[in-house]
């Protein structure tokens, strides 16, 4: 009972990812308003810019040429953030119920992870292209990539360390006094990120494994991404060490003097 009540809530999610991403990835503006007008509405806030929408472009600022286009919504973001989060906690609950109210909670909080990394590209975007960052570096296209992958990673391991806690604490289950902590983080955003990124389109047009461009993206986003996932690593693994060593050294204090030998 329980194998179905997972693979009935696994199926559930997939089918919602799949319908989203089937849908909205050749949406106009106009269907992408949802989260294309909270973005919006995210960076005027913070930039202080102002942005008026348009039917066939997004939304437009011509004093600072910025468009904030279909192509930037992050519906591949939000797919990951919601298959992630979701991962993160459907076999933990018992009940279908349960598992159901995970899976909306995931979308809530994919929504909200999305807009936040949207709208953080999009300022350090525009500070970059202030600081005429591009011309100096790198092509704009090659630096949006990167940027994306420096922002989205990062979120996406903060998403489902932040998933994992709240699993935990509402759903707790016992755990061995003799249980190593995890030094290396979980590969599963790395994967899933992956999986939309680059298999997906695959899978949708086999032919693009012989397109030089997206040859050429899928090196710079599995480069991109390997790189971060070390980095991250390699932090954890510091932490780690500091944390043992620490340890270490107040046992030492703690431990009583032994007694003298006459």
């Amino acid at each position: 009972m329980c194998v179905i009540k997972n693979l009935t809530a696994w199926l559930l999610m997939l089918v919602a990812a799949m319908t989203v991403k089937h849908h909205f990835s050749g949406a106009d503006p106009a269907d992408l308003a949802w989260i294309l007008a909270p973005t919006a509405a995210l960076v005027e806030g913070v930039t202080g810019l102002v942005f008026a929408p348009d039917l066939a472009l997004g939304y437009v600022c011509p004093q600072a040429q910025v468009i904030i286009a279909p192509a930037c919504s992050g519906i591949n973001f939000l797919i990951i953030a919601f298959g992630v989060t979701a991962i993160a906690g459907l076999a933990r609950f018992r009940s279908l119920r349960a598992k159901a109210a995970w899976l909306i909670a995931s979308a809530a909080i994919g929504y909200g992870a999305t807009l936040a990394a949207n709208t953080g590209r999009i300022v350090t975007a525009i500070w970059l292209d202030n600081a005429d960052f591009y011309s100096a570096w790198a092509s704009a296209d090659s630096a949006h990539r990167m940027l994306g992958i420096l922002i989205y990673l990062p979120g996406l391991y903060l998403i489902h360390h932040l998933a994992q806690r709240l699993v935990h604490t509402l759903a707790p289950v016992a755990v061995c006094c003799t249980q190593r902590p995890r030094v290396f983080p979980n590969p599963l955003p790395l994967i899933v990120y992956g999986v939309v990124l680059l298999l997906v389109p695959l899978l949708n047009d086999a032919g693009r494994i012989a397109d030089p461009l997206f040859i050429s993206h899928a090196l710079a986003v599995m480069g991109g991404a390997l790189f971060i996932y070390a980095l991250i690593a390699g932090i954890r693994l510091s932490f780690f060490m500091i944390g043992r060593r620490t340890s270490r050294q107040l046992s030492h204090i703690a431990k009583p003097a032994g007694k003298l030998a006459w």
